[in-house]
């Protein structure tokens, strides 16, 4: 773990230090750093529910959210199903689903005879 040789001494050391600790021999601060993650701990875990309270807690409901767009208003709906047997091979069926839909937007203005054309 320490170094043996002079130069590697003094590359392992900060800038700053005396020659007589680079004698020493010790290693960089940053060989001895924490890991960058720790593992999840109790109380690493009651921190975040207490800071997921606090901030329900500071949270204003009271704003209006985004408008929700509105449903369409479905007038007519017909689904049609069809199924046969493939030609060639008996066990397998074919099947076709087919959605008929009148829809009315209430949003939209609707255009006169004129206006179509």
């Amino acid at each position: 773990m320490y170094r043996r040789d002079a130069e590697s001494a003094e590359k392992s050391t900060l800038p700053n230090t005396p020659p007589f600790l680079r004698a020493l021999r010790v290693p960089a601060v940053k060989e001895f750093a924490m890991p960058s993650k720790k593992p999840d701990s109790f109380l690493g875990w009651l921190g975040r529910q207490v800071g997921f309270v606090s901030k329900a807690i500071k949270t204003d409901v009271t704003k209006k959210s985004e408008p929700q767009p509105q449903e369409p208003n479905v007038v007519y709906r017909a689904d049609n199903i069809e199924e046969a047997p493939h030609p060639e091979q008996p066990n397998i069926t074919l099947r076709r689903t087919t959605i008929d839909e009148v829809i009315v937007e209430k949003d939209k203005p609707q255009m006169n005879s004129d206006e179509r054309g």
